[in-house]
């Protein structure tokens, strides 16, 4: 993959990559300049491959496309995401459903969204955010302009977050606005690809 020009999806979907393989693919990557989405969903990675991601994406310059659905991803790897968030330029779709993000990741992610300007769909789905999580994190896209696609569960979407939220979203151009959870994560990661492949 070093030398490869010609690749521009790799989908490495259900592999059991975990940090330990992580570490051997962002090496495998880190100098391609032709892959612009990767899927490394249900791979059992923890917050040590996430700091290795992390490291990725502030030199990448290609990676548009970025799922980590499906893992173990704790408020601590949303630390490592959140600081690469600031400074990359080139990520538009990140998801994140799946993991086990709570206020706390939550909120480091608000922190990278004052200052990132590039990413456009941020999913959030399945995760153990709550009420008052949700409720900061619009408050938050609401100062970002690009932000146009942000999906959490629905039971912690109130009537009035609701509300808020396509407003907010309306305003920052919004291509699409979805605040219902898709009810078998298998599903949602074929209905991810369908649409933004």
């Amino acid at each position: 993959m070093k030398h490869n020009n010609t690749v521009n999806i790799l989908n490495l979907f259900s592999n059991a990559i975990r940090d330990e393989g992580c570490k051997l693919i962002i090496n495998a990557i880190k100098t391609n300049k032709t892959i612009t989405s990767l899927d490394l969903g249900y791979n059992r990675i923890g917050f040590k491959g996430c700091a290795l991601i992390a490291e990725f994406l502030t030199t990448n310059c290609s990676i548009s496309i970025l799922s980590l659905t499906l893992n173990n991803i704790d408020d601590v790897g949303c630390v490592s995401l959140a600081d690469a968030l600031k400074t990359n330029k080139t990520v538009t779709n990140l998801d994140l459903g799946g993991n086990s993000i709570g206020d706390k990741g939550c909120a480091v992610l608000e922190n990278a969204l004052q200052k990132n300007s590039t990413l456009i769909i941020l999913n959030l789905y399945n995760n153990k955010i709550t009420k008052t999580g949700c409720a900061s994190m619009i408050d938050t896209v609401k100062t970002n302009r690009t932000i146009s696609y942000l999906t959490f569960d629905s039971d912690i979407i109130t009537d009035e977050l609701s509300l808020k939220l396509k407003d907010i979203l309306f305003h920052n151009r919004i291509i699409q606005v979805s605040t219902n959870i898709i009810s078998a994560v298998y599903h949602y990661h074929y209905y991810h690809y369908d649409h933004f492949h």
